[in-house]
């Protein structure tokens, strides 16, 4: 199934939930909870994230907790990021705090399992 889609030029004020995977390449000012997020280049969220897999390539204010999380080059991210694998490509922007989850907690907001490929050239993997 395809992810749901938050379109560039479309703002959004307020909480979104969703079961299935997301989008943004708009803004979003509030909460967001779903299987997986892609936050676009152009997308920007100010708020929490909360989802299995989260791949960043716009900004986010706030704070962010994933199984995975991987802020790719050109992101700007002021937040509290929570994962179990955090990945930063050279060239993404972090100010704030990381912490790691307990395996537990990690295993809560994600059950399926995902093997484990080498970190890209060019990006800094902290486990």
């Amino acid at each position: 199934m395809p992810p749901s889609f938050i379109g560039e030029g479309l703002r959004l004020a307020g909480d979104l939930r969703t079961e299935e995977s997301l989008q943004v390449d708009g803004e979003i000012e509030g909460d967001v909870r779903c299987s997986s997020l892609v936050l676009g280049a152009q997308g920007r969220i100010d708020g929490s994230v909360v989802a299995g897999d989260v791949d960043v390539l716009g900004q986010v204010q706030g704070a962010i907790s994933g199984q995975r999380v991987r802020l790719r080059a050109g992101a700007h991210v002021e937040a509290e990021i929570r994962y179990q694998t955090l990945v930063i490509e050279q060239g993404a922007a972090f100010e704030g705090r990381a912490q790691r989850l307990p395996s537990a907690e990690a295993s809560a907001q994600d059950d399926a399992p995902e093997a484990s490929a080498p970190p890209e050239q060019n990006e800094k993997s902290v486990a």
